[in-house]
C-alpha cells in the first residue's frame, strides 16, 4: 500500500517536472478502510520518503491519490 501511494506521488512530481525530493504540501489517499489501516502502519515512512507535509486518508470504494506540491521557489 505504501509503495502504491509513493508511486503515485513520484508520478505527480515527474509530471510536474519537479525533483523527487520536492516537498508535497498535501496528499489525499482514498481507498477502502482495510487498505487505509494497512497504510497507517507505514504512514511515517511514506511521509518521509515522499516529503509529504500533510497526509489525509479518506475511505472510498476505489484507490486514488491526489497530490498538491509546494510552490516552486525561485532560484
Amino acid at each position: 500500500m505504501v509503495a502504491d501511494v509513493l508511486t503515485a506521488v513520484r508520478k505527480a512530481k515527474s509530471q510536474a517536472r519537479r525533483p523527487m525530493r520536492a516537498p508535497v504540501r498535501r496528499a489525499v489517499v482514498r481507498d477502502t478502510a482495510t487498505r487505509l489501516q494497512a497504510l497507517e502502519l507505514g504512514r511515517d515512512d511514506l511521509a518521509q520518503a515522499g516529503s509529504i507535509s500533510q497526509l489525509e486518508l479518506l475511505v472510498a470504494d476505489e484507490f486514488a491519490v491526489e497530490v498538491e506540491l509546494e510552490e516552486e521557489r525561485p532560484s
